[in-house]
């Protein structure tokens, strides 16, 4: 084209171009603007003036949720979902915004706080609360119209878990209520059968492990006085995770798997959860405790990959602790006769298993 015009003339044509295309993307830009502020009128504003530096993040990742015709395939939506988890780390990295936000939640939250809830809800961004106050944001519904119109099934599926497992965010003791994660081991279980090829399967099993963890990884602490558990009125204090004596944050309630048990009786899991129950870890205040080892790790994943392994394949081997490596536990007890019959059990299918006792300054 540009030989058809005269070199003299080129440079103005050029600067005519230039003014074109700074006018269209003025005016895109000042759509994208319009449409949110008309959309989320009290979050983009508080945004725009509290955190200036993330608000060109919020205000595209906005518009795209606003007007998501351009949406056709699942890879978009995998765009768009990794915008909300980027968008959504950078809230809860906001000092300012959560600052703010969190005096607008106030203790409740507040009626104000309804109107900012409302407006996160629209972009697919559900808000924590913990003790009656904000405790950051998660992963919410998102355009279920649109993923229901786009989205693959194993991956209609697998963004249900991601929604599912969110909302075991919050609360003061956060696995005190363990129906969240009930409904994402489902969720992920159906994926998983259904569509063990899908390119879904594996993160789906990531979730899946920590959905479990709660339900299977977790032991009794016993008091020092055994008398008291004899009586007919004790109530065993459960803790999640590790080698943990302490309540809080860890408490759970033995009253959790065995909800699961009841309301999951076809889970592939149920017949594990039900062999924990039925004899857990435990720990005495005060004593040693013999660890039930069958596996040694030098890295965090292989430990959690070891486990979840055992657990889909039907093995109630559920516990991970760090000493100088990650071990692998089947069950411990500060009991040492109660360690000695897990082994002899385990070791039908771990002939290697072993017992170690470790010294409370030991973890």
């Amino acid at each position: 084209m540009s030989s058809l015009i005269p070199r003299y003339k080129r440079g103005g044509f050029i600067l005519l171009m230039a003014a074109i295309l700074i006018t269209a993307a003025t005016l895109f830009a000042q759509d994208k603007g319009e449409l949110v502020q008309k959309s989320l009128p009290i979050l983009n504003a508080k945004v725009r003036s509290i955190d200036q530096d993330n608000y060109p993040a919020f205000l595209n990742y906005a518009v795209r949720v606003l007007k998501p015709d351009w949406i056709k395939t699942d890879d978009d939506l995998s765009s768009l979902l990794k915008e909300r988890e980027s968008l959504i780390k950078m809230i809860n990295g906001s000092e300012p915004l959560c600052d703010f936000l969190g005096n607008v939640a106030g203790i409740g939250p507040s009626d104000e706080w309804e109107k900012y809830d409302h407006e996160f809800g629209k972009i697919g961004i559900r808000t924590v609360f913990a003790e009656g106050m904000l405790a950051g944001f998660a992963e919410g519904p998102i355009l279920e119209e649109t993923v229901r119109r786009v989205a693959s099934e194993p991956y209609r599926l697998y963004i249900k878990l991601v929604e599912a497992y969110a909302k075991s965010y919050g609360s003061e003791y956060t696995y005190m209520d363990l129906e969240p994660e009930m409904e994402a081991i489902e969720i992920a279980e159906e994926l998983i059968a259904r569509f063990p090829e899908s390119k879904y399967s594996d993160a789906a099993k990531q979730i899946l492990y920590k959905a479990l963890f709660p339900l299977t990884d977790w032991h009794v602490l016993l008091p020092d006085d055994l008398t008291l558990v004899e009586r007919s009125n004790y109530h065993p204090f459960c803790i999640v995770g590790n080698l943990d004596k302490n309540t809080y944050p860890c408490w759970t309630d033995i009253g959790e798997p065995k909800k699961f048990l009841e309301y999951y009786p076809s889970s592939r899991f149920h017949n594990i959860v039900a062999r924990i129950v039925e004899e857990p870890s435990e720990i005495r205040g005060s004593k040693s405790v013999h660890l039930v080892i069958v596996d040694e790790s030098p890295d965090e994943e292989t430990a959690r990959n070891a486990i979840l392994n055992y657990l889909l394949n039907g093995i109630d081997i559920p516990h991970l602790i760090k000493l100088e490596s990650y071990v692998v536990v089947y069950r411990f007890f500060s009991d040492p006769e109660k360690a000695r019959r897990a082994l002899e059990r385990i070791k039908k299918t771990k002939p290697g298993a072993s017992i170690r006792e470790v010294y409370p300054q030991n973890y």
